[in-house]
């Protein structure tokens, strides 16, 4: 797929930004080498290009490939742009346009550079999401909330904040994101489901009694465990250990 030698997008680093860029390429028939976000440091050669996020332009994008390429294909490469890799733009846009060009066949196109790395993106974060869902430790605040941290290598916080609005619908609780300083939060029969910045959130004051509760999980985990068929292995295959730090169980100090 061709582009444009050095031409570099520069974007906002949101999905609607990438649409933006997507819009800007059809609309100048410019298409980069590279889409970056704003903290990417320009080299000598390069010739960036600027992109405003345009909402309004983003969203005819967006309409645009549900009609054409069907909704299973948006959600695939909107799943992929909440990953951690660094050319997840890229890859994005060009699926995207082979999209375009192809039609619906293009979900089809893993042994295309930028369809296998999409699938592989989006792969990644819905099974790191699936991960969370079952690890995910609540404690009680103060007010009768429920809070949780996470430390995700993926920006999963959307899909985890779905999962639980369906599951906790009567709960008001926040899940925060300390890799990203956001926080997703639910206020219960209010019905409001949002992700805010941490630092807009009243500090969180947890419930006397949230210490005794810890005490009581971390020995239940321990009273049904089964010495004789303790597997490390296993348990670290199944419980990643980047998963732990916030999980009552692992936590230290709770005897």
């Amino acid at each position: 797929m061709s582009a444009e030698p050095n031409v570099i997008f520069i974007i906002d680093g949101t999905f609607e930004g990438l649409m933006s860029a997507l819009f800007y390429g059809y609309a100048h028939k410019l298409h980069p080498q590279n889409i970056v976000d704003e903290t990417y440091q320009t080299a000598i050669g390069d010739s960036p290009v600027i992109i405003e996020t345009d909402l309004g332009n983003a969203e005819r994008v967006v309409r645009g490939i549900t009609d054409k390429l069907g909704f299973d294909f948006y959600k695939g490469i909107y799943t992929a742009c909440l990953s951690d890799s660094e050319d997840k733009y890229i890859h994005i846009y060009n699926y995207a346009r082979l999209g375009f060009s192809d039609g619906r066949i293009a979900q089809n196109a893993i042994a295309t550079e930028c369809g296998n790395a999409v699938m592989k993106m989006s792969a990644y974060v819905t099974n790191e999401a699936h991960f969370l869902c079952g690890f995910v430790r609540f404690s009680m605040l103060e007010n009768g909330a429920f809070y949780s941290k996470i430390a995700p290598k993926t920006d999963c916080l959307e899909i985890l904040l779905n999962h639980f609005c369906a599951r906790m619908s009567t709960e008001r609780f926040f899940i925060h994101d300390t890799n990203r300083a956001k926080a997703a939060a639910y206020l219960g029969n209010r019905g409001e489901a949002i992700i805010i910045p941490v630092e807009k959130l009243p500090p969180f004051v947890m419930s006397g009694d949230e210490k005794k509760y810890k005490t009581l999980w971390k020995q239940f985990y321990e009273s049904v465990a089964i010495k004789e068929r303790k597997n490390l292995k296993l348990q670290t295959n199944m419980m990643r250990k980047r998963f732990r730090p916030y999980m009552t169980e692992f936590e230290a100090g709770q005897d």
